[in-house]
C-alpha cells in the first residue's frame, strides 16, 4: 500500500507538541540540575571514583589549548632543522610555551611533507624525461 503526497505513514503517531526524551530530561535537569550537581559533588568529595568521574567528564568543561599570538623570526626558506632550532631556542629562552612551540614544530614538519613531496614529483618528472630521451637513442 502506498501514500499519497502530504498523507502520513503513521497517521496514529506522535500528537503535535508531544516532547521528545531528551527534551523531557533536559527540562527536568533545569528545574533539579544543581541540586543533583551538588550531590554528585558531595559524592565526589567523599571518595565515590564513579561520582569523581562524572563530575570531571561532565559537569567540568574540558581543558583546551587557547591559541596565542607569537612573533618569532623564522626563516621559511631555511633548513627544517635550522627552523626547529630555532623554535626550540625560543622555548628554552621562554619566548613561547612548550605547547606553542609544538605546533609551530608540527607546521614546521608538515612544510617538509609538502617539500619532500614537491621534489619527489620533480624527480618523477626528470625520470620520465631521462626514460625518453634513452628511448629516442635505441636502435629500433
Amino acid at each position: 500500500m502506498t501514500f499519497q503526497p502530504g498523507q502520513s505513514g503513521n497517521p496514529a503517531g506522535k500528537k503535535p507538541g508531544t516532547k521528545n526524551r531528551k527534551t523531557i530530561l533536559l527540562q527536568e535537569l533545569e528545574k533539579d540540575g544543581s541540586a543533583l550537581a551538588a550531590a554528585i559533588k558531595t559524592a565526589a568529595l567523599a571518595g565515590d571514583a564513579s561520582a569523581m568521574s562524572l563530575w570531571l567528564t561532565r559537569l567540568e568543561p574540558a581543558l583546551r589549548s587557547r591559541g596565542e599570538t607569537v612573533e618569532i623570526e623564522l626563516n621559511v626558506n631555511a633548513s627544517i632543522e635550522d627552523q626547529i632550532k630555532a623554535v626550540m631556542m625560543a622555548i628554552a629562552s621562554a619566548q613561547i610555551s612548550v605547547e606553542t612551540g609544538s605546533m609551530l614544530i608540527n607546521n614546521i614538519e608538515k612544510l617538509a611533507n609538502i617539500r619532500a613531496a614537491q621534489g619527489s614529483g620533480d624527480k618523477e618528472q626528470a625520470l620520465i624525461q631521462a626514460f625518453r630521451d634513452m628511448a629516442t637513442k635505441l636502435p629500433v
